[in-house]
């Protein structure tokens, strides 16, 4: 087992298999994680194709163990040959003492797909096989995780603190001046629950990089475009205060991954700048969520963190914003993601990107536009030819 980061539970779970006799149960109590993690996708492959799991039961977003925060499953394995497991979903702490009294679903070894368990009834299996057989997201657009300085408190400030050209910054008992022209919009995802927290938002962040090359976006409102990290001695020509201050701060940032930022060339780049890349409308949606919360923004600077940004390519972002706050992706997320304490759900990439969005005439993206959240979720249900119960 070789893909993704290693977990030492998973040899673990080959060696029982191999150790337990031809009428022998194993049940090993593991992480939730495995269900969908990159790095079990390889254990996924080996319990799927060797028919091994007997049973699972799934606690969800219980928390059971003190000092774990961990999410769980019990997982029963033995050697016989089958087409089906059975699987139980813990609905809360109540039924954790009665957990033999809790109905099981049979999952079909055929609609398990080891990139990924989704584990459903039919129903639900098939609902979701409708919304993913349009055009996927990661297909119609860019999905991106943002900024990580790694260190936010030495780059990021508030707008409102400037004279003339430059903005203030404390450190160490001293207030620095950086060039205005060097830093950009940034915005916190979590911080922003709707559109209008974008108005008036004064944070701040100092970026010392500089674009080198701009994507032809076509009729798209978003593009991608190319940054360098600037060098120190243009850095200090251009922009000598924000250069002197990153000087002053040099130490800390040396701190960064527990002393792998003092080989960081130059010193004041960032950890990671994946979120620099695009610029133009775009989607933003905090990591764990109770519920879509896309929040749309049209911005040629703005960066962003803590969050993902799905940055529209082949459909108006206007109707993305519906569709990715419709009941169908709240459906959806609730289904395929993953569980977190307080009935949130994961918005990575990951769970994203195979979301899918049908084709609309000029009608319906109008209808989109401005149709209220349930003549939208009524609208799509039958777009997407579902028939459920939206949340």
């Amino acid at each position: 087992m070789e893909s993704g980061n290693f977990n030492t539970y998973i040899p673990f779970v080959e060696l029982a298999i191999q150790l337990v006799s031809t009428d022998g149960t194993v049940g090993y109590i593991t992480p939730l994680n495995y269900f969908t993690t990159l790095t079990a996708r390889d254990l996924r492959a080996f319990l799927q194709e060797n028919a091994y799991v007997r049973k699972i039961v799934d606690f969800g977003e219980l928390l059971l163990f003190e000092d774990a925060n961990t999410y769980t499953a019990i997982t029963f394995l033995d050697q016989h040959r089958k087409g089906q497991f059975q699987y139980v979903s813990v609905p809360d702490e109540s039924a954790v003492d009665a957990l033999a009294d809790l109905e099981p679903i049979t999952i079909n070894y055929s609609s398990l797909d080891p990139e990924k368990w989704r584990l459903l009834d039919d129903p639900a299996y098939e609902a979701i096989n409708t919304i993913e057989s349009y055009r996927p997201l990661d297909r119609i657009a860019d999905i991106h995780t943002g900024v990580a300085t790694l260190k936010d408190e030495v780059y990021t400030l508030v707008a409102g603190e400037h004279t003339g050209e430059y903005y203030t910054i404390p450190f160490d008992g001293e207030e620095y001046r950086v060039e205005r022209d060097l830093c950009r919009e940034l915005v916190k995802i979590p911080a922003v629950s709707d559109p209008s927290a974008l108005v008036d938002n004064r944070r701040r962040i100092i970026c010392p990089y500089r674009t080198t090359n701009w994507e032809d976006p076509g009729e798209a409102k978003t593009r991608r475009v190319e940054h360098e990290v600037i060098p120190p001695d243009d850095l200090a020509a251009t922009y000598p205060r924000a250069h002197e201050y990153l000087e002053a701060v040099r130490d800390v940032l040396a701190t960064r991954e527990n002393g792998v930022g003092a080989e960081y060339e130059p010193w004041y780049k960032y950890g990671r700048k994946q979120g620099i890349g695009f610029v133009g409308e775009r989607l933003y949606t905090p990591t764990f969520s109770d519920g879509p919360q896309f929040v749309y923004h049209d911005s040629e600077a703005a960066l962003f963190a803590n969050g993902y940004a799905v940055f529209p390519r082949e459909e108006n972002g206007a109707v993305l914003d519906a569709v990715l706050n419709s009941g169908v992706m709240d459906y959806y997320m609730r289904k395929t993601s993953k569980d977190i304490r307080g009935d949130y759900q994961c918005y990575q990439k990951n769970f994203l990107r195979r979301f899918s969005v049908p084709t609309f005439t000029p009608e319906e993206r109008e209808h989109l536009r401005s149709g209220c959240d349930k003549r939208v979720d009524a609208f799509l249900a039958e777009k997407y030819g579902l028939d459920i119960e939206l949340p």
